[in-house]
């Protein structure tokens, strides 16, 4: 019985590489060869989740099945950058969010440009979010409306796990669990 289920793995094995091949030799799908080395390579699913099974449509990054963006149209994102790429993320794009180039966000990060009124809560308060480049954002970490973290000059700028930021950050900040 072993032998017969290593069997059928291997067989498997080859034919899901060779259809692989196959599907990135067509030029349309050049763009999964040319992301592989990158911090945000697009894979075959990704593509096939977003562009085919309508999840996360109209969003033109790749996103994980777990992560929410709403109001993408008010994203702007910079190079090799994926807000949402890792699962668990919520992106929130009612007033902008601007995040710079080579950004990196992990899992269960909360990104929220708006807030409600105190005394309607129908009404949204909106406000823009503004992230620089090269920032690093730990694991379920918030980011309110408001908030602009800046660009790196000598290092990056890091928000560390399970951190609230409020205000406006400047360049070279470093966020630990240590001091709020």
């Amino acid at each position: 019985m072993k032998i017969v289920t290593r069997g059928f793995r291997w067989i498997n094995r080859k034919i899901g590489y060779s259809f692989y091949k196959l599907f990135i030799a067509i030029p349309y799908f050049k763009f999964i060869k040319e992301t592989q080395n990158t911090q945000v390579p697009i894979t075959i699913r990704h593509w096939w989740k977003q562009k085919i099974m309508a999840q996360h449509k109209g969003v033109y990054w790749p996103v994980h099945e777990s992560s929410k963006i709403n109001q993408y149209q008010q994203i702007v994102i910079g190079i090799e950058t994926s807000p949402g790429y890792e699962p668990g993320c919520y992106i929130q794009g009612i007033g902008k969010v601007y995040i710079g180039d080579y950004t990196q966000i992990a899992q269960n990060v909360g990104i929220i440009s708006s807030n409600h009124d105190v005394y309607n809560n129908n009404n949204h308060i909106l406000d823009e979010v503004v992230i620089g480049s090269y920032c690093w954002i730990g694991m379920n970490s918030v980011i309110l409306p408001g908030v602009h973290l800046g660009d790196f000059h000598n290092r990056w700028c890091r928000i560390c796990c399970n951190k609230v930021i409020l205000s406006r950050l400047l360049c070279d900040c470093w966020k630990s669990s240590k001091n709020n």
